[in-house]
Parts: structure tokens; C-alpha cells; sequence
């Protein structure tokens, strides 16, 4: 079932994402510039947020976005994609990188630099808008589906580019072909690490943090939260996962999008 998720806030974002100039440049190659990293956001579309909590979640989605933003430097990749019932669904709404110079290139004559601020400067609100359009879609709640396949999706988007950092937007709630719900709910978190490396879907994330928002609620159509059981469980197994990928996860209200 459909239910609607934050009118005001997806109107203020429909409107700066319509505002962008005429004179917008295309073209310049900014993920070519020395140093930049990639960041990874995964918004899960398989569960319905529950009637009080959805503002909440399309809000923690939104100031995710902005978190984003506001720590993105010069040649910064960032990329959105979403959580489907299958892997082979999942879409990239969003994959590009921050506008900026390359410094050690910087002529400081300013009328023979061929990167200037005004320049940068407009580009990166182009940047800005086209990531609000990606991410407007996803404000509105998502369709019940009967699966979601977050080891699937998360092991494909590794193999696009390096992250160092990964936003999961989840309830991380795995049920999928290689872990059906009652397996990956019940059963010891090692056993469904094994059924996972089995299927070959552990990705290579070395050094890479994992931030997940809104963990805690069951599958449930009153979205009650988890049983102590099914909580240690379930956290057991993705903290495996990941530490079998060469990463760290941390469980979080709203994303620290920070220099480390």
C-alpha cells in the first residue's frame, strides 16, 4: 500500500530541482580530478514506513542528501541507487562527481585559468539540482514487496567503483533467494554468511564504513520492532558480512557524511 511522505519537503526540492538556469555547461570530466573519493547511498524501496514514522524517514533521507552535499570535495564521487525485491531491479537514479579544480593545475593568472570560480560555482548548483530530481522519487514511501535483496544489490554496486563509504537507508531486513526471511531471521548469523559467500555475493568493500538508517522494525504490517532475538541475529549477520568484505558497520538516526 501507497501512503504519502513529506509534501512540503518534496515541493521545496521539486522547486529548487526546476530552477536550473539556461546557461547550465555540460561536459567537463570532474571525476578525472587527482584525490576524489566515491560514496555510495542505497535506499531500500521494499518496505512501507510505518504511519508514524514515515515523515521521519523521508526526512532522515532528505537531510541525508544534505549531509551529502555538505561533505562532498572537489572530484567527489556520489552515487544513489536503490534496493529492490531482486538485485537485477535496482536502479541508479544519480552517479556523478563534485565540480571543482584541480589546484596543482591552477594558472594564478586568473584570465588564463581555464577552471574559473564563477564557473565552479554554477556547476556545482547544477550539481546540486539534478541530485535533488534523482532523490525527489524516492521521498515518496515505497511499495510493500515480498522480497529484498540487499546482499545482492550491495555486492553488484561494489563492482561499479571503489566506495570508501556506504549510507544504507534500510531496515536491513534480507529476504532473498539466497537468504529467505525465516533462514536469515532464525537461524545463527554464521550459517547465513556461509549460504551468502556459497552464492559468491560477498563484495571486496577493504576499508570501506557502512552507515545504516532506520534499523529496528520488523516485516510486520504494524512495522512493531524487532524481538530482542531477531535483533541480535540479524545484526550478528551484517556485521559478518561486512567484516568478510573488508568493512565496518555502524548503526545510525542520520548519516555522518564527515572527513574522517
Amino acid at each position: 500500500m501507497m501512503m504519502r511522505a513529506v509534501p512540503w519537503l518534496i515541493g521545496a526540492l521539486f522547486t529548487i530541482a526546476l530552477s536550473e538556469p539556461a546557461h547550465a555547461q555540460r561536459g567537463r570530466n570532474y571525476c578525472s580530478l587527482p584525490g576524489g573519493s566515491a560514496s555510495l547511498m542505497l535506499v531500500d524501496r521494499t518496505s512501507p514506513y510505518s504511519t508514524d514514522g514515515e515523515d521521519r524517514q523521508g526526512e532522515r533521507i532528505a537531510a541525508g542528501v544534505d549531509a551529502l552535499l555538505d561533505g562532498l570535495g572537489s572530484g567527489d564521487r556520489l552515487t544513489i541507487a536503490t534496493i529492490e525485491r531482486h538485485r537485477r531491479l535496482s536502479t541508479i537514479t544519480f552517479d556523478n562527481c563534485f565540480p571543482g579544480c584541480d589546484e596543482s593545475r591552477r594558472n594564478p593568472i586568473p584570465f588564463l585559468n581555464d577552471c574559473p570560480r564563477a564557473t565552479i560555482d554554477s556547476e556545482r548548483q547544477n550539481f546540486r539540482r539534478r541530485l535533488y530530481r534523482a532523490i525527489i522519487p524516492l521521498l515518496e514511501n515505497a511499495q510493500d514487496q515480498p522480497n529484498s535483496d540487499i546482499t545482492g544489490t550491495v555486492f553488484q554496486m561494489s563492482a561499479h567503483h571503489r566506495f570508501s563509504r556506504i549510507y544504507i537507508f534500510s531496515d536491513m531486513l534480507e529476504n532473498s533467494q539466497v537468504l529467505p526471511w525465516q533462514n536469515f531471521s532464525n537461524r545463527p548469523a554464521s550459517e547465513s554468511l556461509s549460504a551468502v559467500q556459497r552464492s559468491g555475493f560477498v563484495p571486496t568493500l577493504r576499508g570501506a564504513e557502512i552507515q545504516v538508517v532506520g534499523f529496528g522494525l520488523s516485516h510486520a504490517r504494524s512495522r512493531a520492532a524487532l524481538t530482542d532475538a531477531q535483533d541480535r541475529t540479524i545484526r550478528d549477520f551484517w556485521r559478518l558480512y561486512f567484516e568478510a568484505a573488508g568493512a565496518e558497520i555502524s548503526y545510525r538516526t542520520a548519516i555522518d557524511a564527515s572527513e574522517r
